[in-house]
């Protein structure tokens, strides 16, 4: 298929891509395969290292006890590169690198078998570090982390670093937080991270062209806008949620540049985002990023309760097939809605549902819940389109799901969906994705009617 983007020299930014034709919203522009990548270190346990689909139970690497595969087919597959990095995690072992380390470290392998990469419309070599733009701070981190890298790839070869041209570990991890792209599910929740090459060409505007999706670790660049020929192509390196002073901020910290585009030229949306009374909605934005880390907590241990669920179900298992006739009451051991006793194996138990009440879960619900409640019964102070009332919304929504609280999770989905639509056009991908949660709730609690209308609108946005 002929490539629809070629590189170019763009005013005021340097490289980047642009249309080589007419291009229609939803049209696949670009895919591409990662130079290298790593799944997340808060998901390396229910997260296949090869193929990266989602698994409650997963083949575990014998060796280095950190790398998990879907089957021996994947295992194989991912063979070339974990067979160095396995002796680099066994040697560091029970400690577990920073993703952008081990990401750094793939990198290196991958430079030094230049038989095994594909060509690219940006070499990696010419990726910009913008050391010379990064605070003393974040150089002091940077290089923290060189230093963790070389410890790390000592097991492996001592010399290894030597053996790649003009290797400079502290370049290497610039070029890395800069260029590197996060790697998401179907859901658009964050699984890994990989660098691909010739999209580090795509410059940023807050109201981009084009959107990036994927299908395991395979990256796929789709227009969410017609596109002309020969113009520019672009993405949000950040989310779009953000009001024009915080992602000025934003992306002068991350990328060392101030956005010019049209959307933090007019700063138009901004009324809307700011739409209420200020202070009513300042305590909401002061809380969201307290709110967001117990997000991030309540995930993590999530993941850390299902796998212990799956070894205590496979030790059932195992007893069962060691003595398959024994009288057994696996309700003692895990509990459901159901004790039966039985003299056959059982069908794996679902879920108990006292696992499901977690501590930084109920927490965030709680205070989300009260920072949306009406003052003293007040007439609603913040309407559902400020940006901080949409944000805190969106994490009461994923928290009462977690807490399998579905009717209250389908109201807090309900009064999202009107401001994503204003804030994410169709088709783009973020506002199906919440259409898609919502009607899946909507049926889950058999609203049919109500199932059936967002999945219209789910179909008609994609069109």
């Amino acid at each position: 298929m002929a490539l629809k983007l070629e590189r170019f020299v763009c005013p005021g930014k340097g490289n980047g891509l642009r249309a080589n034709q007419r291009v229609l919203a939803g049209e696949l522009l670009y895919t591409a395969e990662p130079l290298a990548c790593c799944v997340s270190s808060q998901c390396r346990n229910v997260v296949c290292h090869s193929c990266f689909s989602r698994h409650e139970t997963l083949l575990r690497c014998s060796q280095c006890k950190v790398a998990r595969y879907c089957d021996v087919t994947c295992q194989k597959r991912a063979w070339s590169i974990h067979k160095r990095e396995c002796k680099c995690l066994l040697s560091l072992h029970p400690r577990i690198p920073t993703d952008s380390v081990r990401l750094a470290a793939r990198i290196i392998f991958r430079l030094l078998c230049p038989s095994q990469m594909t060509p690219q419309l940006y070499s990696f070599e010419e990726h910009e570090s913008h050391l010379c733009d990064v605070g003393e701070e974040k150089r002091e981190g940077l290089s923290q982390l060189s230093s963790m890298l070389q410890l790390y790839l000592k097991q492996e070869q001592p010399d290894i670093i030597q053996k790649v041209p003009s290797f400079d570990p502290i370049s290497l991890l610039a070029k890395v937080t800069c260029n590197c792209f996060t790697i998401s599910d179907a859901e658009l929740q964050e699984i890994g991270v990989g660098l691909y090459p010739s999209m580090s060409l795509l410059n940023h505007d807050c109201r981009p062209s084009c959107v990036m999706l994927f299908q395991g670790k395979t990256l796929q660049l789709r227009a969410i806008r017609d596109i002309q020929p020969t113009e520019e192509v672009t993405i949000s390196y950040i989310g779009v949620l953000l009001p024009t002073r915080e992602r000025q901020t934003q992306l002068m910290e991350q990328y060392h540049f101030s956005c010019q585009c049209g959307l933090c030229s007019t700063a138009e949306l901004d009324p809307l985002m700011f739409c209420g009374v200020k202070e009513a909605w300042t305590p909401m934005k002061e809380a969201i990023p307290r709110l967001e880390i117990l997000q991030t907590n309540g995930r993590i241990l999530f993941i850390g309760i299902i796998l212990n669920y799956v070894k205590c179900q496979q030790v059932v298992r195992k007893a069962q097939r060691v003595s398959p006739n024994t009288h057994t009451h696996t309700h003692l051991l895990l509990p459901s809605h159901k004790h039966t006793h039985t003299h056959t194996q059982p069908s794996p138990q679902p879920l108990p549902m006292s696992l499901t009440k977690f501590p930084d879960w109920e927490e965030l619900l709680q205070e989300c819940s009260s920072l949306l409640a009406p003052v003293g019964g007040a007439v609603l102070a913040v309407p559902d389109s400020n940006v901080y009332r949409l944000r805190v919304t969106d994490l009461a929504f994923d928290a009462c799901i977690n807490l399998a609280r579905w009717e209250t999770a389908l109201a807090y989905g309900l009064k999202t969906l009107g401001p994503y639509r204003q804030y994410y056009p169709d088709p783009h991908p973020a506002h199906a994705i919440q259409l898609m949660r919502v009607a899946k709730l909507q049926h889950f609690l058999v609203h049919l009617e109500d199932a059936q209308h967002t999945l219209r609108l789910v179909r008609l946005g994609l069109l």
